[in-house]
């Protein structure tokens, strides 16, 4: 007989984030796309603005996207770059955000601040994948290096 416990249920210990930038090369866009998990980003919503988050509630994807200007924006030479929103998928354990950059068609002088659950988990570490025809590669994110330029 093998006896199994757990702890709390909801609890990890491995707090990761995956995004991936690439550019279209049909359409000249870059396409972001970030995967994190649901509860983590539901429990940084409800303690940054003080109130109840759900995935089904009309407040989280407006709150969700402003957390999201504030913690991940992208800059080339000193100038913040427009991303703009397409979309959300929220899921039972992951949710997936949809952006994109209109015209930017290389990565080379960009600069990238990815501070996505930093605030909430100090031990998070969020992975960029990235691909621009060019080069391709992966940035680590973490508290102590939250910014990387291409």
């Amino acid at each position: 007989m093998v006896l199994v416990t757990f702890g709390r249920l909801s609890a990890h210990t491995y707090f990761e984030g995956i995004s991936s930038m690439t550019v279209n090369q049909r359409s000249g866009n870059l396409e972001i796309v970030h995967q994190f998990t649901t509860h983590d980003l539901l429990v940084v919503l409800a303690q940054k603005y003080d109130q109840k988050v759900e995935i089904e509630s009309a407040n989280f994807e407006p709150l969700l996207k402003n957390y999201w200007l504030e913690n991940f924006n992208l800059s080339k030479e000193n100038q913040s770059l427009t991303i703009d929103w397409i979309g959300v998928e929220a899921g039972i354990n992951h949710t997936t955000i949809y952006q994109e950059v209109k015209g930017l068609n290389e990565l080379i002088d960009v600069e990238v601040t990815h501070q996505i659950l930093m605030d909430l988990h100090p031990e998070q570490i969020n992975r960029l994948n990235f691909a621009d025809g060019q080069e391709k590669g992966t940035k680590i994110f973490n508290r102590q290096t939250k910014t990387a330029e291409f």
